[in-house]
């Protein structure tokens, strides 16, 4: 994947890269400094230990992009292989200083390009009911519903031809 550089809603220009091994370390301080920690599902890890292993568990074997503005990662997003499945598990987190410009819009566009190219067929995720601002961003996108309304749903986006 060759770099995506664009441009956000309040025009900073901001690139979205595969991730690469030489940028963990800009990675683990993406989450050193993002909060709310523990914010959904216990993520990110509010342990610096346990987010390290976390962050490893992630970026291994998985799809990873990152946001970056000059060396600074500011959004991170993960296709996570779900086994026995042409499915994937989306994870995409935007640093707060940098949220509705557009970021996670373009990770999630780029993420789904990418593990569609890859053979997935669907992207599949749960967000909080409560959590307006990321519906309409998913709802966007293309994700819908699969779960009744409860405080937590599950999302699916078709990115795949079947």
């Amino acid at each position: 994947m060759e770099p995506h550089p664009f441009k956000t809603k309040t025009g900073r220009d901001i690139t979205i890269r595969l991730f690469l091994e030489e940028k963990l370390q800009r990675l683990l301080l993406f989450y050193d400094e993002f909060e709310p920690k523990e914010g959904y599902q216990g993520l990110p890890p509010r342990s610096r230990s346990t987010r390290r292993q976390w962050v490893d568990n992630l970026i291994r074997g998985n799809l990873t992009l990152l946001a970056v503005e000059g060396d600074r990662v500011i959004g991170h997003a993960t296709a996570i292989s779900i086994p026995s499945s042409s499915m994937a598990e989306l994870i995409v987190f935007v640093h707060q200083d940098f949220q509705n410009q557009g970021i996670g819009t373009e990770l999630i566009r780029l993420t789904a390009e990418y593990a569609a190219n890859m053979g997935f067929r669907r992207l599949w995720l749960t967000v909080l009911s409560a959590n307006l601002i990321a519906v309409y961003v998913l709802r966007k996108c293309g994700f819908r519903f699969i779960s009744p309304m409860d405080s937590e749903r599950e999302m699916v986006m078709d990115i795949g031809s079947s």
